[in-house]
């Protein structure tokens, strides 16, 4: 599909019953995703995209295929593991990371060689988990509730999925670190109300602003005392999103 919307058909590609995962190599131009054989075996397809033709497959069973383009291999979650396949298909645990059920969605972050997938913490509450490919230890988590991760690389741009469909802000959070205000501002036109909330380490509500509908709103922090917090927005319409604050 190209930047007008046109479609174009490559070619035709092997049975994908039960497809929900798929990512890309950029280097080859190789299109990689999870199905099943004619026998409903679990396989991973490697498909070229100039012909569809398949270049490789590996009878695996996995979920959250992720293609890291600087090692070159493959990173995917299974039965609470992550694990990362080369090209020979070889498999190797990198390590346990955290419960991720009802998990359908990941995405990576080339820069940082992190993983990133939505799941749930041991409450069922979702969960964004930040994942090192090195050693599978976390290295952030965001309570957010979304459909569709991905990472862009090269863009701040942040799209939000709310049940009347995708809603694309550029929110700006300044200054952080903060000393007596904070500002939260919005690049594009915002669809709806939205809850702003700041949080202390403890999980305490410290600040709160409802049913604002305001491109730019401004907080005032002079009572916080100095340290880390974090902030969520919530939009009326159920779209939600988090992340960290510094008090000088």
């Amino acid at each position: 599909i190209d930047s007008t919307g046109t479609v174009d058909t490559v070619g035709t590609i092997p049975t994908a019953s039960g497809f929900n995962s798929s990512t890309f190599d950029q280097a080859n131009n190789h299109y990689i995703f999870r199905g099943v054989d004619g026998n409903f075996n679990p396989k991973m397809y490697i498909v070229n995209t100039q012909d569809a033709s398949l270049v490789d497959s590996f009878s695996i069973q996995v979920i959250g295929v992720e293609f890291s383009q600087s090692d070159s291999k493959i990173y995917a979650y299974w039965l609470g593991k992550l694990i990362s396949i080369d090209s020979t298909g070889t498999v190797d645990t990198v390590g346990t990371i955290p419960t991720a059920s009802g998990f359908n969605s990941s995405t990576f972050d080339q820069a940082n060689n992190h993983y990133i997938f939505r799941g749930v913490d041991g409450s069922l509450n979702p969960k964004i988990y930040i994942v090192k490919t090195q050693d599978a230890s976390l290295a952030d988590s965001l309570s957010v509730k979304v459909i569709g991760v991905e990472y862009g690389n090269s863009s701040s741009d942040t799209l939000l999925v709310m049940p009347d469909g995708l809603v694309k802000c550029q929110e700006k959070i300044y200054p952080n670190p903060f000393s007596n205000y904070v500002l939260i501002e919005f690049q594009d036109n915002i669809q709806g109300r939205y809850t702003a909330r700041i949080y202390d380490t403890s999980g305490q509500v410290v600040l709160v602003n409802n049913g604002v509908n305001s491109e730019q709103l401004r907080i005032e922090t002079k009572h916080l005392g100095s340290g880390l917090y974090y902030y969520q927005i919530m939009f009326k319409q159920g779209a939600m999103f988090a992340g960290k604050l510094v008090r000088e």
